[in-house]
Protein backbone atom coordinates (compact mmCIF):
# COMPACT_ATOMS: atom_id res chain seq x y z
CA UNK A 1 0.00 0.00 0.00
CA UNK A 2 0.94 3.60 -0.40
CA UNK A 3 3.22 4.77 2.37
CA UNK A 4 3.09 8.38 3.46
CA UNK A 5 6.56 8.19 4.68
CA UNK A 6 9.16 9.26 2.18
CA UNK A 7 11.59 6.82 0.75
CA UNK A 8 14.64 7.47 -1.37
CA UNK A 9 12.93 5.97 -4.35
CA UNK A 10 9.95 8.24 -4.48
CA UNK A 11 11.79 11.52 -4.34
CA UNK A 12 10.71 13.98 -6.86
CA UNK A 13 12.66 16.70 -8.58
CA UNK A 14 11.37 19.37 -6.20
CA UNK A 15 13.90 21.63 -4.77
CA UNK A 16 15.77 20.65 -1.79
CA UNK A 17 14.15 23.24 0.31
CA UNK A 18 10.68 21.89 -0.30
CA UNK A 19 11.81 18.33 0.32
CA UNK A 20 13.44 19.28 3.54
CA UNK A 21 10.39 21.06 4.80
CA UNK A 22 8.00 18.26 3.85
CA UNK A 23 10.29 15.59 5.21
CA UNK A 24 10.61 17.30 8.54
CA UNK A 25 6.85 17.37 8.88
CA UNK A 26 6.54 13.68 7.85
CA UNK A 27 9.16 12.47 10.18
CA UNK A 28 7.44 14.11 12.99
CA UNK A 29 4.34 12.13 12.13
CA UNK A 30 6.19 8.85 11.58
CA UNK A 31 8.15 8.72 14.78
CA UNK A 32 11.34 10.07 13.29
CA UNK A 33 14.67 8.67 14.38
CA UNK A 34 16.44 5.57 13.14
CA UNK A 35 14.83 2.59 11.42
CA UNK A 36 15.26 0.72 8.24
CA UNK A 37 12.45 2.55 6.54
CA UNK A 38 13.84 6.14 6.80
CA UNK A 39 16.82 8.39 6.94
CA UNK A 40 18.19 10.24 9.90
CA UNK A 41 18.23 14.12 9.55
CA UNK A 42 20.14 16.67 11.45
CA UNK A 43 18.00 18.78 13.72
CA UNK A 44 19.30 22.04 12.22
CA UNK A 45 16.32 23.97 10.83
CA UNK A 46 16.32 24.75 7.15
CA UNK A 47 15.11 28.27 6.16
CA UNK A 48 12.08 28.32 4.00
CA UNK A 49 12.41 29.98 0.61
CA UNK A 50 9.47 32.08 -0.62
CA UNK A 51 7.13 30.49 -3.03
CA UNK A 52 7.94 31.32 -6.61
CA UNK A 53 5.88 34.14 -8.11
CA UNK A 54 4.00 33.25 -11.23
CA UNK A 55 5.31 35.23 -14.17
CA UNK A 56 2.76 37.47 -15.91
CA UNK A 57 2.17 36.64 -19.52
CA UNK A 58 4.43 38.62 -21.86
CA UNK A 59 2.63 41.19 -24.06
CA UNK A 60 3.83 43.38 -26.99
CA UNK A 61 3.33 46.77 -25.23
CA UNK A 62 6.29 49.15 -25.76
CA UNK A 63 8.60 49.78 -22.92
CA UNK A 64 7.72 52.89 -20.98
CA UNK A 65 9.81 55.98 -21.81
CA UNK A 66 11.70 57.07 -18.80
CA UNK A 67 12.42 60.81 -18.77
CA UNK A 68 15.88 61.81 -17.75
CA UNK A 69 15.88 63.88 -14.58
CA UNK A 70 16.52 67.60 -15.04
CA UNK A 71 20.04 68.63 -14.07
CA UNK A 72 20.37 70.10 -10.66
CA UNK A 73 20.76 73.91 -11.01
CA UNK A 74 21.88 74.48 -7.50
CA UNK A 75 18.45 74.25 -5.93
CA UNK A 76 16.69 76.58 -8.42
CA UNK A 77 13.24 75.39 -9.49
CA UNK A 78 13.00 73.90 -12.92
CA UNK A 79 11.60 76.29 -15.59
CA UNK A 80 7.90 76.02 -16.32
CA UNK A 81 7.14 74.07 -19.45
CA UNK A 82 6.15 76.05 -22.52
CA UNK A 83 2.41 76.17 -23.20
CA UNK A 84 1.15 73.62 -25.65
CA UNK A 85 0.34 74.98 -29.13
CA UNK A 86 -3.28 75.76 -29.89
CA UNK A 87 -5.04 72.90 -31.60
CA UNK A 88 -5.40 73.10 -35.32
CA UNK A 89 -9.01 73.88 -36.12
CA UNK A 90 -8.58 73.11 -39.77
CA UNK A 91 -9.06 76.74 -40.87
CA UNK A 92 -6.67 78.95 -42.80
CA UNK A 93 -6.57 81.81 -40.29
CA UNK A 94 -3.09 82.38 -38.84
CA UNK A 95 -2.59 81.93 -35.11
CA UNK A 96 -3.18 85.11 -33.10
CA UNK A 97 -0.22 87.46 -32.81
CA UNK A 98 1.49 87.51 -29.45
CA UNK A 99 0.58 90.34 -27.15
CA UNK A 100 2.98 93.32 -27.55
CA UNK A 101 5.55 93.79 -24.89
CA UNK A 102 4.74 96.73 -22.61
CA UNK A 103 6.57 99.89 -23.67
CA UNK A 104 7.47 103.04 -21.77
CA UNK A 105 4.68 105.18 -20.47
CA UNK A 106 3.55 107.71 -23.13
CA UNK A 107 4.84 111.21 -22.63
CA UNK A 108 3.13 114.46 -23.64
CA UNK A 109 1.94 114.56 -27.23
CA UNK A 110 4.41 116.36 -29.52
CA UNK A 111 3.41 119.79 -30.71
CA UNK A 112 1.93 119.75 -34.21
CA UNK A 113 4.27 120.76 -37.00
CA UNK A 114 3.75 124.37 -38.01
CA UNK A 115 1.68 124.75 -41.16
CA UNK A 116 2.28 127.21 -43.94
CA UNK A 117 2.29 130.81 -42.90
CA UNK A 118 -0.97 132.54 -43.57
CA UNK A 119 -1.05 134.79 -46.58
CA UNK A 120 -0.49 138.43 -45.67
CA UNK A 121 -3.54 140.61 -45.55
CA UNK A 122 -3.77 142.63 -48.78
CA UNK A 123 -2.61 146.16 -48.20
CA UNK A 124 -4.70 149.18 -48.94
CA UNK A 125 -3.44 152.57 -49.94
CA UNK A 126 -3.40 153.48 -46.24
CA UNK A 127 -0.70 150.86 -45.63
CA UNK A 128 1.71 152.30 -48.18
CA UNK A 129 5.31 152.78 -47.04
CA UNK A 130 5.95 156.50 -47.35
CA UNK A 131 9.01 156.60 -45.14
CA UNK A 132 11.74 158.99 -46.25
CA UNK A 133 15.06 158.51 -44.42
CA UNK A 134 17.56 161.30 -44.76
CA UNK A 135 17.24 163.26 -47.99
CA UNK A 136 15.63 160.42 -49.97
CA UNK A 137 12.22 160.87 -51.53
CA UNK A 138 9.34 159.07 -49.79
CA UNK A 139 9.29 155.34 -50.61
CA UNK A 140 5.78 155.65 -52.05
CA UNK A 141 6.81 158.36 -54.53
CA UNK A 142 9.03 159.05 -57.52
CA UNK A 143 10.68 161.92 -59.34
CA UNK A 144 8.78 161.98 -62.65
CA UNK A 145 10.12 165.31 -63.92
CA UNK A 146 10.87 166.24 -67.52
CA UNK A 147 14.35 166.98 -68.81
CA UNK A 148 16.31 169.26 -66.43
CA UNK A 149 13.47 169.75 -63.95
CA UNK A 150 13.65 167.76 -60.72
CA UNK A 151 12.25 167.05 -57.27
CA UNK A 152 14.58 166.74 -54.28
CA UNK A 153 14.58 166.93 -50.47
CA UNK A 154 16.15 170.02 -48.94
CA UNK A 155 16.16 171.65 -45.51
CA UNK A 156 14.15 174.81 -44.84
CA UNK A 157 14.61 176.29 -41.37
CA UNK A 158 15.68 172.87 -40.07
CA UNK A 159 12.73 171.03 -41.62
CA UNK A 160 12.98 168.66 -44.58
CA UNK A 161 10.78 169.78 -47.48
CA UNK A 162 10.24 168.80 -51.11
CA UNK A 163 11.77 171.21 -53.59
CA UNK A 164 10.27 171.32 -57.11
CA UNK A 165 12.28 173.27 -59.66
CA UNK A 166 12.22 173.60 -63.41
CA UNK A 167 15.01 174.31 -65.88
CA UNK A 168 15.17 177.19 -68.30
CA UNK A 169 16.65 175.58 -71.40
CA UNK A 170 14.14 174.67 -74.14
CA UNK A 171 14.23 171.12 -75.55
CA UNK A 172 13.39 169.91 -79.03
CA UNK A 173 13.03 166.23 -78.07
CA UNK A 174 9.96 165.23 -76.02
CA UNK A 175 10.76 163.80 -72.59
CA UNK A 176 10.35 160.09 -71.91
CA UNK A 177 8.01 160.74 -68.97
CA UNK A 178 5.37 163.17 -70.24
CA UNK A 179 6.39 163.70 -73.85
CA UNK A 180 7.01 167.34 -72.89
CA UNK A 181 9.55 169.58 -74.57
CA UNK A 182 9.60 171.89 -71.56
CA UNK A 183 11.06 171.37 -68.09
CA UNK A 184 8.20 170.44 -65.78
CA UNK A 185 8.92 169.34 -62.21
CA UNK A 186 6.69 166.38 -61.30
CA UNK A 187 6.39 164.60 -57.94
CA UNK A 188 4.56 161.28 -58.57
CA UNK A 189 2.50 159.08 -56.19
CA UNK A 190 1.82 155.52 -57.33
CA UNK A 191 0.19 153.93 -54.27
CA UNK A 192 -3.32 155.25 -55.03
CA UNK A 193 -3.70 152.96 -58.06
CA UNK A 194 -7.31 151.70 -58.54
CA UNK A 195 -8.79 153.70 -55.67
CA UNK A 196 -12.46 154.43 -56.40
CA UNK A 197 -12.97 158.13 -56.98
CA UNK A 198 -15.91 158.02 -54.57
CA UNK A 199 -13.48 156.78 -51.87
CA UNK A 200 -10.86 159.45 -52.48
CA UNK A 201 -10.56 161.47 -49.24
CA UNK A 202 -8.93 164.48 -50.88
CA UNK A 203 -5.47 166.01 -50.75
CA UNK A 204 -3.84 168.73 -48.66
CA UNK A 205 -0.33 170.14 -48.35
CA UNK A 206 1.59 173.20 -47.31
CA UNK A 207 3.37 175.05 -50.11
CA UNK A 208 5.55 178.11 -50.48
CA UNK A 209 6.16 179.68 -53.90
CA UNK A 210 9.43 181.24 -54.84
CA UNK A 211 9.12 185.01 -55.31
CA UNK A 212 12.49 185.60 -56.97
CA UNK A 213 11.59 184.15 -60.37
CA UNK A 214 8.56 183.76 -62.63
CA UNK A 215 6.62 181.36 -60.34
CA UNK A 216 2.88 182.11 -59.94
CA UNK A 217 -0.03 180.44 -58.14
CA UNK A 218 -1.21 178.98 -61.44
CA UNK A 219 2.08 177.11 -61.96
CA UNK A 220 1.39 174.59 -59.21
CA UNK A 221 -1.39 171.99 -59.61
CA UNK A 222 -2.33 168.34 -59.04
CA UNK A 223 -3.25 165.89 -61.81
CA UNK A 224 -5.15 162.58 -61.43
CA UNK A 225 -5.24 159.90 -64.15
CA UNK A 226 -8.79 158.47 -64.18
CA UNK A 227 -10.24 155.34 -65.78
CA UNK A 228 -14.01 155.83 -66.04
CA UNK A 229 -14.84 152.12 -65.61
CA UNK A 230 -11.68 151.20 -63.62
CA UNK A 231 -10.52 148.74 -66.28
CA UNK A 232 -7.78 150.84 -67.84
CA UNK A 233 -10.13 152.32 -70.44
CA UNK A 234 -12.08 155.58 -70.72
CA UNK A 235 -9.13 157.71 -69.71
CA UNK A 236 -9.54 161.21 -68.34
CA UNK A 237 -7.15 163.63 -66.68
CA UNK A 238 -8.59 165.52 -63.71
CA UNK A 239 -6.86 168.61 -62.39
CA UNK A 240 -7.01 170.88 -59.35
CA UNK A 241 -5.00 174.08 -59.65
CA UNK A 242 -3.60 175.49 -56.40
CA UNK A 243 -5.28 178.89 -56.87
CA UNK A 244 -8.69 177.12 -56.97
CA UNK A 245 -8.16 175.16 -53.74
CA UNK A 246 -9.13 176.24 -50.22
CA UNK A 247 -6.15 178.27 -49.01
CA UNK A 248 -5.21 178.95 -45.37
CA UNK A 249 -2.15 180.59 -43.82
CA UNK A 250 0.61 181.39 -44.06
CA UNK A 251 2.48 179.77 -41.18
CA UNK A 252 5.62 181.24 -39.57
CA UNK A 253 7.79 179.97 -42.43
CA UNK A 254 5.59 181.42 -45.18
CA UNK A 255 3.78 178.16 -46.15
CA UNK A 256 0.12 178.27 -47.12
CA UNK A 257 -2.15 175.22 -46.68
CA UNK A 258 -3.93 174.06 -49.85
CA UNK A 259 -6.85 171.64 -49.65
CA UNK A 260 -9.07 169.97 -52.25
CA UNK A 261 -11.70 167.54 -50.98
CA UNK A 262 -13.93 165.53 -53.27
CA UNK A 263 -17.07 167.39 -52.23
CA UNK A 264 -15.63 170.85 -52.97
CA UNK A 265 -15.90 172.93 -56.12
CA UNK A 266 -12.26 172.44 -57.00
CA UNK A 267 -12.31 169.92 -59.86
CA UNK A 268 -11.95 170.19 -63.62
CA UNK A 269 -10.42 168.27 -66.50
CA UNK A 270 -7.43 169.16 -68.60
CA UNK A 271 -8.02 170.87 -71.91
CA UNK A 272 -10.70 173.43 -72.71
CA UNK A 273 -13.75 171.34 -73.63
CA UNK A 274 -16.35 170.36 -71.06
CA UNK A 275 -17.20 166.68 -70.53
CA UNK A 276 -19.27 165.23 -72.06
CA UNK A 277 -20.32 168.52 -73.66
CA UNK A 278 -21.00 172.16 -72.87
CA UNK A 279 -24.78 171.57 -72.72
CA UNK A 280 -24.48 168.89 -70.06
CA UNK A 281 -21.09 169.46 -68.39
CA UNK A 282 -20.29 166.86 -65.77
CA UNK A 283 -16.82 168.40 -65.68
CA UNK A 284 -15.59 171.62 -67.21
CA UNK A 285 -12.23 172.09 -68.87
CA UNK A 286 -9.67 173.77 -66.63
CA UNK A 287 -9.65 176.82 -68.88
CA UNK A 288 -13.19 176.45 -70.17
CA UNK A 289 -16.22 178.59 -69.59
CA UNK A 290 -17.87 177.94 -66.25
CA UNK A 291 -14.70 177.14 -64.34
CA UNK A 292 -14.43 174.20 -61.94
CA UNK A 293 -17.19 171.89 -60.70
CA UNK A 294 -17.66 169.31 -57.96
CA UNK A 295 -17.21 165.61 -58.75
CA UNK A 296 -20.71 164.71 -57.56
CA UNK A 297 -22.40 164.73 -61.00
CA UNK A 298 -19.45 162.90 -62.55
CA UNK A 299 -19.32 160.08 -59.96
CA UNK A 300 -23.13 159.68 -60.14
CA UNK A 301 -22.76 159.02 -63.87
CA UNK A 302 -19.59 156.91 -63.47
CA UNK A 303 -19.73 155.19 -60.06
CA UNK A 304 -16.88 152.81 -60.97
CA UNK A 305 -14.47 155.57 -61.99
CA UNK A 306 -11.14 155.19 -60.21
CA UNK A 307 -7.67 156.64 -59.95
CA UNK A 308 -5.46 154.49 -62.18
CA UNK A 309 -1.72 154.37 -62.89
CA UNK A 310 -1.49 155.12 -66.59
CA UNK A 311 0.43 152.55 -68.70
CA UNK A 312 2.57 154.88 -70.74
CA UNK A 313 5.47 154.01 -73.01
CA UNK A 314 8.37 154.50 -73.22
CA UNK A 315 8.32 155.66 -69.60
CA UNK A 316 6.47 152.55 -68.41
CA UNK A 317 3.81 153.77 -65.98
CA UNK A 318 2.70 157.29 -65.28
CA UNK A 319 1.91 157.79 -61.56
CA UNK A 320 -1.83 158.14 -60.97
CA UNK A 321 -1.44 161.27 -58.84
CA UNK A 322 1.19 163.92 -59.55
CA UNK A 323 2.03 167.32 -58.10
CA UNK A 324 3.32 169.57 -60.87
CA UNK A 325 5.24 172.79 -61.17
CA UNK A 326 5.31 174.30 -64.66
CA UNK A 327 3.72 173.32 -67.94
CA UNK A 328 4.78 170.95 -70.69
CA UNK A 329 6.44 173.82 -72.54
CA UNK A 330 7.99 175.67 -69.57
CA UNK A 331 11.48 176.98 -70.30
CA UNK A 332 11.90 179.49 -67.48
CA UNK A 333 13.05 179.06 -63.88
CA UNK A 334 10.35 178.21 -61.37
CA UNK A 335 10.59 176.85 -57.86
CA UNK A 336 8.30 175.84 -54.99
CA UNK A 337 8.57 173.95 -51.69
CA UNK A 338 6.06 171.48 -50.28
CA UNK A 339 5.70 169.91 -46.82
CA UNK A 340 3.05 168.11 -44.72
CA UNK A 341 1.60 166.42 -47.79
CA UNK A 342 -1.43 164.25 -46.90
CA UNK A 343 -3.94 162.03 -48.69
CA UNK A 344 -6.84 162.08 -46.26
CA UNK A 345 -5.20 161.35 -42.90
CA UNK A 346 -2.19 159.52 -44.39
CA UNK A 347 1.01 161.59 -44.35
CA UNK A 348 3.05 161.14 -47.54
CA UNK A 349 5.81 163.58 -46.60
Amino acid sequence: MFSPCPTPTNRTSLTLSLIAAATALTLTGCGGGGGSQGFAFAPTPVPQAPAPVAQAPITQAPAPVVEAPAPDAGGAPAPAPAPAPAPDTGGSAPPPAPAPAPGPAPGPAPAPAPGPAPAPVPKTWRDADCSHPGTALPACSTNFSDHDAKVSVVADNGVNVLQLETGHAPNTTPSANNQAVGNKAVFGLTFLDKMKLTDFPGISFKMKLNTDDTTTAGDAYVNYAISRDCTGAGWMNLVTVSKDMVIDGPDDDGYFTYTARIDEVKWAKTGTAAFPNATNPLLNGSNGTGGVLTLKAFTDAYPDACIYNYPHLPAGVTPAVVINLGQSNTDTDKKSWVKELKIGDVTVF
